[in-house]
């Protein structure tokens, strides 16, 4: 079982063949800007999983972008944000991978920057954002959440 996070400048968070996932939370905040940022568990186990080459900056290509799973169920490749943050990305390319990841929460960006700056420790932001988007309505304004 593996927790992992999806950034998303426009604030989606569906499901999706292609959708890249990463376990680090603060490449998955880089790629959301000032969007919403999404956790999920993902169970691996019964699935194909292929290490593949990583992005190539020089073409701006992803694996899997070409729709070419190599045969997978789920790519992994060394990956950086915009901002040089170097991460591994988890694509999910098949039908038993989408239906092997759930979405646990989906938080915006605002709220992830304020529990930064009250300084709410990662491990409690989500459970920090449960409690407050009970009090402030506009916490689920994301898109799917």
């Amino acid at each position: 079982m593996i927790i992992a996070y999806h950034g998303s400048h426009n604030g989606t968070q569906a499901i999706h063949r292609g959708l890249c996932l990463t376990e680090s939370v603060d490449a998955a905040a880089d790629y959301a800007a000032s969007g919403c940022i999404s956790m999920f568990r993902l169970d691996t186990s019964g699935l194909n999983v292929a290490e593949v080459e990583d992005y190539d900056n020089d073409s701006n290509t992803a694996p899997g972008d070409d729709g070419n799973a190599r045969g997978a169920d789920v790519l992994t490749y060394g990956d950086a944000t915009e901002y040089g943050r170097s991460h591994d990305t988890i694509r999910l390319m098949s039908p038993a991978a989408l239906a092997s990841v759930v979405v646990l929460a989906t938080m915006k960006m605002q709220w992830w920057n304020a529990a930064d700056e009250l300084g709410v420790p990662e491990s409690l932001r989500w459970s920090w954002y449960i409690e407050q988007s009970a009090i402030y309505q506009d916490a689920y304004d994301c898109v799917g959440a």
